[in-house]
């Protein structure tokens, strides 16, 4: 049997004392940041993070479930900043009600999404966990890193194929979602339908997180079944300056009737943008929205959009992963959460 990795071990590879090391793991304020990295990553590559997990002996028989943690994946590390996006605050609250039902306590961490393997493992780690929700857009090598310290994972509203661990994960339903949006418009009369992507400072490029992706390809394939063509010059596929977009749609000799945006924030910047060029909404252009974040409600007009329920599928992900840590050996499963249109007042029906 393999014996397993020992702080002196450590000690021995990263050339310090058996005290710096155990500094450089409890993130002791008196380690000098250079001297824990290279400790960190010495206990990484040795694979101390795998043998100290809270689930990696198979002497206990009984999980004993006290804490798991909401692992919000940011492309600035900046956990307020993180948690005041309204969409991953509702899912976040959904999930702390479900955590308090069952007595655990939820603990709420941002992580930077390029940190490296050994620093994600280290602060895994220092959350003692028994389990995680890894929310918000994420790589392949981020959700392995997880996977390889032995917690249990649950992934929310993201999905990355290609793994080569087996994951569950709890989504929205983006792809029927999106289809049910295009769809409307096209009911309303609409044929000239423009798609906006998620806008943002962040460095994920939209068309790599799963909600985006799977909105686009709804928005696709309900104008294809509708018989309708599919124009690459009303899609913003990448990031791009929205109101240098909205120009360009207008521009065009047939602009589009209607914008499905990615999500309400997009959709509220697009009506201020109109308005600033003279233009409003349903009147001169309608447009549809995802998520149905609160913001939907107060923006002029209030928004028409697509109803992700946040709350419940925090609930699920807790669920899934009280599930999963007590029968380790069940299947793996993705949950598909049911959205709905929210009907308001951003979508004109065209005249004939």
């Amino acid at each position: 049997m393999k014996r397993s990795v020992t702080v002196k071990d450590i000690a021995q590879i990263a050339e310090v004392s058996i005290a710096t090391v155990s500094r450089a793991l409890n993130n002791h304020q008196s380690i000098n940041a250079e001297v824990r990295q290279r400790v960190l990553q010495v206990a990484a590559e040795l694979g101390y993070f795998k043998t100290v997990g809270r689930h990696s002996s198979s002497k206990q028989k009984e999980p004993q479930l006290k804490k798991i943690c909401f692992l919000l994946c940011y492309s600035e590390y900046d956990p307020y900043q993180a948690l005041s996006n309204p969409f991953w605050a509702t899912v976040l609250h959904g999930a702390e009600m479900e955590a308090r039902k069952s007595n655990l306590q939820l603990v709420y961490q941002a992580i930077d999404y390029q940190a490296s393997s050994y620093s994600l493992q280290a602060q895994i780690h220092e959350l003692e966990a028994d389990g995680i929700l890894l929310v918000g857009p994420s790589e392949a090598k981020t959700i392995q890193t997880i996977q390889a310290v032995n917690v249990p994972l649950i992934l929310v509203d993201n999905y990355v194929s290609g793994l080569t661990q087996k994951v569950d994960a709890v989504l929205s339903n983006n792809y029927e979602g999106a289809k049910q949006a295009t769809n409307y418009l096209i009911q309303q009369g609409h044929r000239r339908i423009a798609y906006i992507n998620e806008h943002s400072d962040s460095n994920f490029p939209a068309n790599t997180i799963h909600s985006f992706t799977w909105r686009q390809k709804g928005y696709q394939d309900a104008l294809i079944e509708a018989g309708l063509a599919v124009d690459d010059r009303l899609m913003c596929q990448t990031y791009q300056d929205i109101t240098i977009l909205c120009k360009s749609f207008l521009e065009l000799e047939n602009p589009p009737s209607a914008l499905f945006c990615a999500n309400d924030p997009v959709a509220s910047k697009v009506i201020k943008i109109l308005r600033t060029m003279g233009l409003s909404a349903p009147k001169d252009i309608s447009i549809i929205g995802f998520d149905d974040i609160d913001l939907a409600e107060h923006v002029t007009p209030a928004l028409t959009t697509m109803r992700v329920y946040k709350e419940a599928m925090g609930e699920k992900a807790v669920q899934t992963l009280i599930a999963r840590i007590n029968n380790p050996d069940a299947s793996y499963m993705s949950y598909l959460m049911d959205v709905d249109i929210i009907i308001r007042d951003s979508v004109q029906e065209m005249a004939e």
